[in-house]
């Protein structure tokens, strides 16, 4: 990607990220860009076999609610997200 300037100029240079270990959650927010309405929580299972091996299932296998997450971390969402649209 890099030596043959298969992407162009988005192939320029490439982010490394930090693995982090722990249980993924969705928070689905809508806003009219003045403020935001939680529509809930959701998990999901990544890869379709035991043990993270396989192919990724896009989502397949996502429930709600999801039973570790409390009131007090959806507020904290929430604020953050409500400042995000006040910027």
């Amino acid at each position: 990607m890099l030596i043959n300037n298969k992407f162009g100029s988005a192939g320029s240079s490439i982010v490394i990220e930090e693995f982090l270990e722990g249980r993924e959650t969705s928070f689905f927010i809508i806003s009219d860009g003045n403020t935001v309405l939680p529509l809930g929580f959701a998990q999901d299972y990544k890869p379709i076999f035991e043990g993270n091996k396989g192919p990724n299932t896009g989502g397949m296998g996502s429930y709600s609610p999801v039973e570790y997450v409390d009131e007090n971390l959806e507020k904290e969402i929430l604020s953050l997200a409500q400042k995000t649209i006040d910027r």
